[in-house]
């Protein structure tokens, strides 16, 4: 998960910086070379919810800071120089990955659509409720756990 690699201390000491680390690979990349990975998204509902339960208990550990979204993956991937971007949402997350769902609008919302009718027999969970509506407002890529993510070198 390259949200791991952006835990550890850098030389310069200013942290982090996730278009010099895309140019960088980018540079050592044949033309048409992939690049390949998994963040995890820093606005996932389950980091939100974390993140109010550690208001109410502060001394409950919390998730560690995801660096990217859905919108910041794909402008830095295309910042740095990729093309052929495509993102995917990570069912239930990058820990377990079972199932990869395409983060168009049209396919993801399709797609999220048949995992709900799959999980149908939870449909009285508040859980199984939270989802049907981020589904139903085209929410549910932003606000999954992880994405997944891979890019071509450009010519």
């Amino acid at each position: 998960v390259l949200d791991d690699l952006a835990l550890l201390p850098t030389s310069d000491g200013h942290g982090f910086h996730p278009l010099l680390f895309f140019k960088n690979i980018s540079a050592v990349l044949a033309t048409g070379g992939i690049v390949a990975g998994c963040v995890n998204n820093r606005w996932s509902l389950k980091r939100w919810l974390t993140r109010l339960r550690h208001l109410s208990n502060p001394t409950q550990l919390s998730l560690p800071t995801g660096h990217f979204t859905v919108r910041s993956l794909r402008k830095t991937l295309s910042a740095a120089g990729y093309s052929e971007v495509r993102l995917f949402t990570l069912i239930p997350n990058s820990s377990t990955p079972f199932k990869l769902i395409d983060t168009d609008p049209a396919i993801s919302r399709a797609a999220f659509l048949q995992e709900l009718h799959i999980t149908g027999h939870l449909a009285l969970t508040p859980g199984y409720l939270v989802r049907r509506a981020m589904v139903e407002f085209g929410m549910n890529r932003h606000l999954e756990e992880s994405t997944f993510f891979w890019a071509r070198k450009s010519c």
